[in-house]
């Protein structure tokens, strides 16, 4: 004689991430470090072009002379400014990555002139 034991079915686990995941942002990695506006702006960007790259990095470095220009404490000026190079930096290879895949484009290379420039003289470099 066989008892047959019926084991409750499993109960099934919701499908898909838990609520407030942000697994799925295409610019997940930056969210934190954006404006809603800017973090708006690069959600509507495909996540494997460079071009977004290129707008985020300007937007930082926008922020950050912003920073440099309201900062009284020298220190964390010059580290402002570490940082200014540093970012530019990367903003030039995103650039040469950008033209490399797609070809050239003489705007973002005018517009990233003119605002080095811009900068240059206002600090009467």
């Amino acid at each position: 004689m066989t008892l047959s034991s019926k084991t409750p079915p499993k109960k099934k686990s919701p499908r898909g991430a838990p609520p407030g995941n942000k697994n799925a942002l295409k610019h997940g990695l930056y969210a934190a470090h954006f404006t809603e506006p800017i973090r708006t702006r690069l959600g509507d960007m495909p996540p494997l072009e460079s071009l977004p790259e290129i707008y985020m990095l300007r937007s930082k470095l926008d922020a950050l002379c912003n920073l440099i220009e309201e900062c009284q404490d020298e220190d964390r000026r010059v580290k402002l400014y570490n940082s200014l190079f540093t970012g530019t930096q990367r903003l030039l290879f995103a650039m040469r990555t950008h033209t490399f895949l797609v070809g050239d484009n003489k705007e973002i290379l005018t517009d990233f002139w003119k605002a080095l420039a811009a900068f240059q003289d206002e600090l009467g470099l």
